[in-house]
């Protein structure tokens, strides 16, 4: 997430290649201001991708509208030439202070209903972002290993080729989130690292057709029914 007026263009300059800008929370909300800031980063030359922060209820039907929300409000970066959104799913006190208030599978579920909903309206496969303690909370769930993984791991000092953020068991994962308000260009934002070179970058933008819905409607054909 970013907030500020950053010039992005500094921030290319110093060596960063991607961003992820918060674009919606809930439903019916999104963050002021978050197009312009897409807009200018990838003007500047990086590679963006915009998420939703989650708000899970015990009610699937809640994943869907807030997936549905997410799709209405940032649709237009949700196409090629962007990275694949990402789903920002936090323990706050929106159900209790810690998930095992929702429930396991009730949050596995809702993740993934709000997940299936992205893709089926999109065609796009978005990225889960949780700390190690949701990873643990989730790991034999239904829907453990079951989607590319953003890692929050804060740590002290800038990692080093080796490191590895704590995924509690999930397989490997594909960005990680190391630092937290860090001032940045003139204005905050968080620092990540991504698990791999330029070349696998590319492999999680959108490309052309993948918004293209894979739903086709099928029918039954008779010899009495040819005509």
């Amino acid at each position: 997430d970013v907030n500020g007026d950053i010039d992005w263009s500094q921030v290319y300059n110093a060596g960063y290649r991607f961003a992820f800008v918060k674009a919606t929370e809930g439903i019916n909300w999104s963050k002021p201001g978050f197009e312009r800031r897409v807009d200018d980063a990838r003007n500047a030359g990086l590679l963006v991708g915009v998420c939703h922060f989650a708000r899970p209820v015990p009610n699937k039907d809640k994943a869907k509208e807030e997936a549905e929300s997410f799709v209405r409000l940032a649709g237009s970066y949700l196409t090629e030439g962007y990275l694949r959104p990402a789903l920002d799913v936090e323990d706050s006190d929106y159900y209790g202070e810690y998930p095992e208030t929702l429930g396991k599978e009730s949050l596995a579920q809702w993740i993934k209903t709000w997940m299936d909903t992205v893709e089926a309206r999109t065609g796009v496969k978005p990225i889960l972002y949780m700390n190690p303690y949701l990873f643990q909370f989730l790991n034999d769930s239904s829907i453990a290993n079951q989607n590319d993984i953003w890692v929050v791991d804060f740590r002290d000092t800038e990692p080093t080729s080796g490191d590895s953020p704590d995924t509690k068991g999930w397989s490997t994962w594909a960005f990680w989130q190391y630092k937290w308000d860090v001032s940045l260009a003139g204005g905050v934002a968080d620092l990540d690292l991504f698990n791999g070179d330029m070349s696998k970058l590319y492999t999680f933008m959108i490309k052309k057709g993948d918004h293209i819905r894979r739903t086709v409607d099928a029918f039954d054909v008779t010899p009495s029914s040819v005509n």
